[in-house]
C-alpha cells in the first residue's frame, strides 16, 4: 500500500497491514507509533515521526479497501439488504410453543465472541464449615 498518491517512497505490504489490525483487535492498546517503532527496531533504522504518519495513511488506505471489498461481497452473497440478519435467524432460536412458559429473555447472542464472560468469575460462594472444623478450598484428594 503506497502512502502518497504520487511518486510514493514507502510501501507497507497487505501482510503487515494485517497483521497490525488483527493485533489492534486483540489488543486495542497497540497503537501505531509503538507499531511503526517495532518496525523500525526491526529493520535497524532510527525511528522518524513521519513514518507513524505514513503507516497510518496506508493503514486507513488498507481499512477502506477492505471494507469496499466486503461490501461487494455481500452484494454477491445477497446479503445486503438490512433485514438480512433477521430473516436468516436461527430457526431453532426463535421457534416458540404453544403455552410455553415466558422466558426471562427472549434471546441469548453475545457481540464478543463471548470473550467477556471468561473474565468474570462465577460460582456459589463455598460453604460455611460448622464451628471447629477447618476450612477447606476444595474437595480434597480421594474425595469426589
Amino acid at each position: 500500500m503506497p502512502c502518497a498518491l504520487f511518486s510514493p517512497s514507502l510501501v507497507f505490504t497487505t501482510r503487515l497491514l494485517e497483521l497490525y489490525r488483527n493485533s489492534h483487535l486483540r489488543c486495542p492498546h497497540l497503537a501505531i507509533q509503538p507499531f511503526v517503532k517495532g518496525l523500525c527496531n526491526l529493520h535497524g533504522i532510527s525511528f522518524r515521526p513521519y513514518l507513524s504518519q505514513q503507516f497510518s495513511i496506508s493503514y486507513d488506505l488498507y481499512l477502506s479497501i477492505c471494507e469496499e471489498v466486503q461490501k461487494h461481497v455481500n452484494v454477491a452473497l445477497r446479503r445486503d439488504s438490512p433485514d438480512w440478519r433477521l430473516r436468516h435467524a436461527c430457526p431453532a432460536c426463535t421457534y416458540k410453543l404453544e403455552g410455553e412458559a415466558e422466558l426471562i429473555f427472549k434471546m441469548l447472542v453475545t457481540m464478543d465472541g463471548n470473550d467477556s464472560l471468561k473474565r468474570i468469575l462465577r460460582r456459589d460462594p463455598p460453604p460455611t464449615p460448622p464451628e471447629g472444623e477447618p476450612e477447606s478450598e476444595g474437595p480434597q484428594v480421594g474425595e469426589s
